[in-house]
């Protein structure tokens, strides 16, 4: 995975400024042009930022593209609207 974060002069990697963070359930197809329009904006806008692809359980590939291309890529196991209202009660 490529780091696109700028380091501080010591090395180490600032706070986040910014989490831009994608839902994607079998994305394939438009995963990898959203993820690099992020980066993009990140870079033009001068942000310490992230891509996050919330893997919902695509079976695709949709979660090794976004990967490759340098987004973290977390995997949720409940599928659906419901699964975040659940997890609330």
């Amino acid at each position: 995975m490529t780091n696109l974060r700028r380091t501080t002069d010591a090395g180490a990697l600032p706070p986040v400024e910014l989490s831009i963070v994608m839902p994607c359930l079998n994305e394939a197809e438009t995963i990898g042009t959203c993820v690099e329009k992020a980066h993009e904006f990140l870079r033009a806008a001068g942000v310490d930022g992230e891509v996050i692809v919330a893997d919902n359980g695509a079976t695709d590939g949709s979660r090794e593209i976004a990967t490759k291309l340098g987004a973290s890529s977390p995997s949720e196991t409940g599928r659906g609207r419901t699964r975040p209202r659940s997890a609330w009660q």
